[in-house]
């Protein structure tokens, strides 16, 4: 058997995106993503001599010049850090990784003690720091937000929902009863198009037909939205939107015709799908398992 090179890859196919899904939700990708903390000098030194690069290390060089040691090396030049980082992104690139795993050095106060023992860059930065964070990152804020993302909307809930010996609640729990019950009979058949949507240009437009199964749910109860955007390169809709499909027909038996009209507002490749979710308010599309894709 012939010794067959895998790697490096000549033709690396980096996908970022299905690697940040794959590592922060239960998304099952295509092939495994590859992690890697770090790599060492010596088998860096190795790919590069695979690649054809030439060698540049910066790594024996202070990122600040040290002050008062005369035997301190000097700063790696500007070139030699061109040439390293030029390396170190071909490196993760042609070994097939998704991306290029970088840290920052911090200016550490044994480099910057100009008049003595204290490092006074280094508090002018924590102080810059603490102002710049402090906005942000405080139990004001913190509070703030639970204010006004929870507890205000919670209590104004509850005044409308408790009026008239909780009146209002009963359109919502009949709602409920007749979703919850039935969602799991939702289908949505595939999604028909009035063409062929790789020839539309920026600005112009094209239909979306869908036939979606309710069953005994109510066409009120229920949203049916085509979901679009732009394609990545493993054909996921990214900066997706969607827009509410028009019912346009009832054929019978629980099964309706919905359509509605998609504009094309940017170039490149482009796809959509269509799903379908309980309407109103009260569901505020956090109720799990209640939402059917085509």
């Amino acid at each position: 058997m012939s010794d067959v090179k895998l790697l490096p890859l000549a033709k690396p196919q980096p996908d970022y995106r299905e690697f940040i899904k794959a590592v922060t939700t239960t998304y099952e990708p295509r092939r495994p993503r590859l992690v890697e903390y770090l790599m060492n000098p010596p088998i860096q030194k190795a790919i590069m001599s695979l690649l054809g690069r030439p060698w540049v290390d910066i790594n024996d060089h202070p990122i600040h010049e040290q002050k008062g040691d005369g035997n301190a090396k000097a700063p790696a030049s500007l070139d030699q850090k061109k040439a390293y980082y030029d390396n170190f992104i071909q490196m993760w690139y042609r070994l097939g990784y998704d991306f290029v795993r970088m840290e920052l050095a911090m200016n550490f106060p044994r480099y910057d003690r100009p008049g003595g023992d204290i490092p006074r860059g280094w508090i002018q930065m924590m102080k810059e720091s603490m102002k710049m964070a402090l906005r942000h990152f405080s139990s004001h804020r913190m509070v703030m937000d639970y204010m006004t993302t929870a507890y205000e909307p919670a209590l104004a809930a509850q005044a409308e929902l408790s009026a008239d010996n909780l009146a209002p609640m009963l359109p919502y729990i009949e709602r409920r009863h007749g979703v919850v019950g039935h969602w799991d009979k939702v289908h949505i058949s595939p999604p028909a198009t009035d063409r062929d949507i790789s020839t539309v240009r920026v600005g112009e437009t094209f239909t979306v037909s869908v036939e979606v199964y309710l069953g005994w749910i109510e066409p009120a109860n229920a949203s049916v939205e085509v979901y679009y955007g732009a394609l990545d390169a493993s054909g996921n809709i990214t900066a997706s939107q969607a827009l509410s499909m028009d019912k346009v027909e009832d054929r019978k038996d629980g099964t309706y015709l919905y359509r509605q009209t998609v504009p094309c507002a940017a170039t490149g490749r482009f796809g959509f799908t269509v799903r379908a979710r309980p309407s109103g308010p009260e569901w505020r599309g956090l109720m799990p398992g209640l939402i059917t894709w085509a």
